[in-house]
């Protein structure tokens, strides 16, 4: 006779990486409990997880702890519904106690929290180029834009804690400024190498704190990295590309293995704002 199978026999999933983004000295590193289970140990600023495969479409509870403490004593403790099949950042950003540190001066809240974004692309929507998102996730600094040196806008008007669709590039080395939205003031330069990243994507962050110095003194000064999803590494003793930092230190045979690729930060000539030395 016939065979039926159950709808409520099959098993949706999603992916979920976290990235943390708080440059608060209090909360690096963390751990990550999924449903009450520890899943991450030990996560600093300015590191990532793999993609954990997790549940989807039912409530799981997610809580991020200062690293060794209880569930009980969680930054951060919600329950969260995925979709199937769908790919998620979970973002820690913001400081745990906004009185201690300095306001944002678009007026946002900056209280420790995360941000989910779903749609994380692991690869370029065509063969030939490089797929870029952004994040902004400086707590003391403005709305921003970020363009080319040669006046191209690359993304429009980024508040704290917001972020943006992707963009594609050609694979090539850039130099990119990031200004005020609200004055057009240039405030920091960076390089951008996408040049072997060809049908690869990538998720740029801003992080840190503008001014260290109303921030506790942290040490966590204005900075910009970016992740590039890395889709087949299945061997556990597969090395990592050249020019790519591996920031997944444990774990190699992950399936899908998260590369962080450091951006430089460049001095620029005051008097010549148009020129970036290059030595």
């Amino acid at each position: 006779g016939d065979v039926f199978v159950s709808a409520t026999d099959e098993v949706f999933t999603a992916n979920l990486q976290l990235i943390h983004n708080s440059a608060d000295p209090a909360a690096s590193p963390v751990d990550v409990y999924i449903n009450g289970e520890l899943k991450l140990e030990n996560v600093s600023f300015g590191k990532a997880s793999p993609f954990l495969e997790v549940p989807a479409n039912q409530q799981i509870s997610v809580a991020i702890t200062p690293a060794g403490a209880p569930v009980s004593e969680a930054l951060f403790n919600a329950g969260i519904t995925f979709d199937p099949d769908q790919n998620y950042y979970i973002i820690a950003r913001g400081v745990g106690n906004p009185g201690g540190f300095a306001s944002n001066p678009d007026g946002l809240d900056t209280s420790f929290g995360v941000n989910i974004f779903s749609g994380a692309r692991l690869a370029s929507a065509t063969d030939f180029e490089f797929d870029l998102a952004f994040y902004h996730g400086v707590t003391d600094a403005p709305s921003i834009d970020i363009r080319l040196l040669d006046g191209a806008i690359l993304f429009e008007d980024v508040a704290y804690s917001g972020s943006t669709p992707y963009t594609s590039l050609a694979p090539d080395r850039y130099f990119i400024e990031i200004n005020s939205t609200a004055t057009g003031d240039r405030l920091y330069v960076y390089e951008l190498d996408v040049s072997e990243q060809v049908g690869g994507a990538g998720l740029a962050l801003a992080g840190g704190f503008a001014d260290p110095n109303q921030n506790q003194m942290a040490s966590h000064s204005p900075y910009m990295w970016f992740y590039r999803m890395v889709k087949f590494w299945k061997q556990e003793t597969q090395q990592p590309p050249k020019m790519m930092t591996l920031i997944c230190q444990t774990k190699l045979f992950w399936s899908r293995i998260t590369q962080i690729l450091l951006i430089r930060t460049l001095k620029f000539d005051t008097h010549y704002p148009n020129r970036l030395p290059l030595h």
